[in-house]
């Protein structure tokens, strides 16, 4: 909980100073002794959530938690009985929630993150007003602290700081990995003297500055040991320590004043769904004023662990920390492109694309391409990636680096392909920071943040832009020619788009509108709008593909399915899938493409594999990690298959 409890609890000022590493034996030992000092009993779950995103702890212990798929706030009370849920619609519609912190008075505020917006609400869900409406790009985590208002915006890079009135006070940051710079900070924990931490998301560290927004200092990097990061996604402030929520490494660690890492809580859960104290990409966090009780959010398994300081009824025995090892989880990406027999994947916490063989039973890794680092030829978050037509070039993106690459791939199709670390070379880079210094001004209103892209038969690149909002247009030479979009909800502007889709002529262009839940078709070479094709009610689009008779296929995060439309008219063609992990079911799926044989490669991202399926729905085959492709192995899903 963030905001009012802890104003009337108090707080302890922190200065950070020192190393940070493993707790010292001393200290440990002193915190065993210590009452209530360890968070290391689950003692419930939060569940049937529609993708959760943060919460918070109101009076009396009340979990108010928002949900992005249904833009809604879910209500708990202490004991975790389900109260209610309100819909942040209507006035006060909230387009994509972000984050939450309640006020003094017991108001409620929202980020939007689609919107560029935090919108104040009564505790009983009725809106009030919005703050930074116009000062804000992508705000996320919110923390309030007596009448001000701090906000971590993803989109700029920084911290915005607002009184909760809404008067703007300034704020601090901007892009970059220097002392005092943020690459997608998505959380803020305020102090009682003015100075704030901050969850740097993409330079794997928090950061503490003082009240006129200069770095005092820095804790982490990227590692599982503690004190290190996988993407610090959340903050929580209580009793003195700072609680992080390490995404990627699947834990909470827990701070003392001098910056050493006390303790952590929760376990890497390895099988699907699996729960009782063991996370899953943590998201939020919310710990009571007196640091008995912490609420974890799991967007990707919708729900909200409870861990506390004693066990009850619902706790087992108490967890063993996750072996630690320095090789990151190979997870599956969201992005996946297929050219011939070669299959790419992007792998974002190895840091590299995934080539396989998919002249196979099943398709066989051969290759990895990349690593982790800011050099040519590596990447820090690989997000798109894209093959031509022959399978001799591959094409990267990396949001966090402003950087498209291009390698070739060394790859005899005669031959009988095994393990090759050598097959990729490097060829060229794109820097997009450096490309909208070299346009005219008011081209693009930032440097760009390339996601996902596709490639033209003439050899035209198109690139979701997230920073500004728009598809790219590069030619085969990776020189600019023009964009789509720009910010905005009107019919041909775009809010976060997260993928693109050619048709089989090359004429249309179709392009996931993530933020306004929709799919837009802009006819080339122009870039005119051609259509908006509507969605139904809930849907949460991410991946788009268009089949050789010109279906239109878009994944549906929210609604574990696929939609099929047809691509002339946009009408709907209805569509498949259901939640699950059994063979054909689906959770949150994201990219989708289509391959050489008129199937369709799914990335079922919260089953970390992928599927391939007919264009209806039949299952053909699935790949990545043996506990998740097992159940798809088995038998075809039933009925009474485990949502």
């Amino acid at each position: 909980m963030k905001g009012a409890e802890r104003a009337r609890a108090g707080c302890l000022a922190i200065l950070v100073v020192g190393a940070v590493g493993a707790p010292a034996a001393g200290a440990l030992s002193a915190l065993q002794e210590e009452p209530g000092a360890l968070l290391r009993f689950y003692n419930g779950t939060l569940g049937e959530l529609h993708h959760p995103v943060a919460a918070a702890v109101g009076p009396e212990g009340v979990i108010r938690v928002v949900e992005e798929a249904s833009r809604t706030l879910a209500t708990f009370d202490a004991a975790g009985t389900f109260v209610g849920r309100t819909a942040l619609v209507g006035e006060g519609a909230v387009l994509t929630p972000g984050g939450v912190a309640l006020g003094n008075d017991g108001s409620v505020f929202v980020s939007d993150a689609t919107g560029g917006r935090v919108g104040v609400f009564d505790g009983e869900g009725g809106f009030q007003r919005w703050i930074g409406v116009g000062l804000l790009d992508e705000p996320r985590g919110l923390d309030i602290l007596g009448d001000r208002l701090w906000v971590a915006d993803a989109g700029r890079h920084r911290v915005a700081v607002f009184e909760t009135t809404g008067d703007a006070l300034g704020g601090f940051g901007g892009p970059g990995t220097g002392a005092g710079r943020l690459l997608r900070p998505l959380d803020v924990a305020a102090l009682g003297d003015g100075r704030v931490w901050v969850a740097d998301f993409d330079n794997d560290r928090v950061q503490l500055f003082d009240a006129d927004g200069l770095a005092l200092r820095a804790v982490g990097d990227f590692g599982p040991f503690p004190g290190l990061f996988a993407g610090p996604a959340a903050l929580e402030l209580r009793a003195g320590r700072l609680f992080v929520a390490d995404h990627a490494n699947h834990r909470v660690q827990v701070f003392d004043s001098e910056g050493e890492a006390l303790f952590e809580f929760g376990v890497h859960a390895l099988r699907p769904r699996e729960g009782e104290g063991r996370l899953h990409y943590p998201v939020g966090l919310a710990v009571d004023p007196s640091g008995r009780r912490a609420v974890v959010v799991e967007a990707l398994d919708d729900r909200c662990q409870i861990f506390g300081v004693e066990a009850n009824e619902a706790a087992g025995e108490e967890l063993a920390p996750s072996p630690i090892s320095p090789t990151p989880t190979a997870h599956l990406g969201m992005s996946a492109t297929q050219a011939g027999s070669l299959l790419a994947v992007n792998s974002p916490e190895e840091h590299c694309v995934l080539l396989y063989d998919v002249d196979w039973r099943e398709p066989r890794l051969i290759s990895r391409v990349g690593g982790r680092g800011v050099k040519t030829g590596l990447f820090l978050r690989p997000a798109g990636v894209c093959l031509d037509r022959e399978g001799s070039r591959l094409f990267v993106t990396d949001p966090t680096l402003r950087r498209l690459s291009v390698f070739h791939l060394r790859i005899d199709p005669q031959a009988d392909v095994g393990w090759d670390p050598l097959i990729a070379r490097f060829v060229k880079s794109l820097d997009f920071e450096y490309l909208a210094g070299e346009l005219p001004a008011g081209t693009l209103e930032a440097p760009p943040e390339p996601g996902a892209l596709t490639r033209a038969a003439d050899g035209r690149l198109f690139v979701c832009d997230r920073r500004n909002d728009r598809v790219l247009i590069l030619a085969d030479d990776l020189s600019y020619v023009g964009s789509v979009g720009g910010r905005g909800r009107e019919p041909g502007r775009l809010r976060h788009p997260t993928d693109v889709a050619l048709d089989g002529r090359g004429e249309t262009l179709f392009v996931a509108d993530s933020g306004n839940r929709r799919v837009q078709a802009f006819a080339l070479p122009e870039g005119e709008l051609a259509r908006v094709i509507d969605l139904p009610a809930g849907t949460m689009p991410h991946g788009v593909a268009i089949a050789e008779d010109d279906q239109l296929f878009v994944t549906d995060v929210a609604g574990a399915r696929i939609l099929r439309f047809d691509a002339e008219s946009g009408a709907p063609r209805g569509g498949f899938g259901r939640e699950g992990i059994a063979r054909a079911c689906f959770h949150k799926p994201r990219g989708v493409s289509v391959n050489r044989n008129g199937d369709l490669l799914v990335m079922d991202h919260g089953n970390h594999r992928g599927q391939v399926v007919t264009p209806q729905g039949d299952y053909v085959g699935v790949f990545g990690p043996r506990l998740y492709i097992k159940p798809a192995r088995a038998r075809p899903a039933t009925e009474e298959d485990e949502e």
